[in-house]
């Protein structure tokens, strides 16, 4: 039997009228029945409260997410509330910086980066500045390759510590190695992948 509008149904059992056993399969199919359905009542009763279309709401969430399409995230908190600068996009994406300069210092600009050293002619020297001169939130990452074979070294300035060395300074081991420094406190840094010991 077909499921029936109100209307019809009540049309049935109008005074005097005597339903037939198809009229009363009709009510009884007209009637959402949870054993049929195979919905609970627990989730019949997540409906409650609902004043609108479910779609449209889900819909309307939707329409406000948006993509980010900044190199790197930041506003995001560590354990200790601060903002941490050098994560990723929710994407993945990381700046990718060409380095074809011989020295240079790291800048704001900088977190999150993915530095590549492409000096075919003399070595590459990274400075990691203290945070007095470049305040990089602690929690920055900054990542390096060594594409050419020309050395790719990371030092810090005297007052930082990279590894627990102040002013340490080390390189990267051969062409194609890579290193990651990250702040792990106010002039302290810490760096690991191909890299020599740090001295």
């Amino acid at each position: 039997m077909a499921e029936q509008g109100r209307t019809t149904l009540k049309g049935y059992f109008e005074t005097g009228d005597t339903p037939t056993q198809a009229q009363f399969e009709d009510l009884i199919d007209s009637v959402p029945n949870t054993s049929d359905s195979g919905v609970s009542n627990t989730e019949f009763g997540y409906l409650d409260g609902v004043t609108s279309a479910i779609q449209t709401q889900i819909d309307g969430k939707l329409t406000n997410v948006v993509e980010d399409t900044t190199p790197q995230l930041g506003g995001n908190l560590d354990v200790n509330g601060n903002d941490i600068t050098g994560n990723p996009a929710i994407d993945g994406r990381r700046a990718i910086i060409v380095e074809t300069e011989p020295s240079r210092t790291l800048s704001l600009e900088d977190a999150g980066d993915f530095i590549i050293a492409t000096n075919v002619d003399n070595p590459t020297t990274i400075a990691i500045p203290t945070n007095a001169s470049v305040a990089f939130t602690t929690g920055t990452e900054v990542d390096f390759i060594q594409k050419t074979a020309e050395e790719l070294t990371i030092e810090a300035v005297a007052g930082v510590t990279l590894n627990g060395v102040d002013g340490g300074s080390t390189s990267i081991t051969a062409q194609w190695g890579g290193a990651t420094i990250k702040k792990i406190d106010t002039n302290e840094w810490i760096i690991v992948g191909k890299i020599n010991d740090v001295a």
